[in-house]
């Protein structure tokens, strides 16, 4: 897959997410079914913080890639573990920039950029 996607949604990222102080914060940890250690702790850490009100969610790159699926988060959370060993999609990637692009959050976590190259 050509990173340029990747590229495209840093540069809205900056936008923020626009949220009420005490709204749920609803995340997808995107994860690759075979290595879900990360994307389980990634999610049980956020779901433990006693400063936001996180719900986050483990998700796989086929629960993401539309807008209606989309549609159920406000954030989504990705990285890779560097042995470039993920199922990241097209469609999750085309999906993500339109998410962005609406002033939704996308957080690249680990070798997320080596992965995609």
């Amino acid at each position: 897959m050509n990173r340029s996607w990747l590229l495209g949604v840093g540069v809205v990222v900056s936008a923020g997410v626009a949220l009420p102080a005490s709204a749920a914060i609803r995340v997808a940890v995107v994860t690759n079914p075979a290595a879900m250690d990360g994307a389980v702790a990634t999610a049980a850490q956020l779901n433990d913080d006693t400063h936001f009100d996180f719900t986050a969610t483990v998700v796989q790159p086929g629960d993401i890639d539309s807008a209606a699926e989309l549609a159920n988060y406000d954030v989504v959370v990705f990285g890779d573990s560097g042995s470039n060993n993920n199922t990241w999609t097209q469609a999750m990637a085309d999906s993500l920039v339109t998410f962005v692009t609406a002033g939704h959050g996308v957080v690249s976590t680990g070798w997320a950029d080596f992965a995609i190259t």
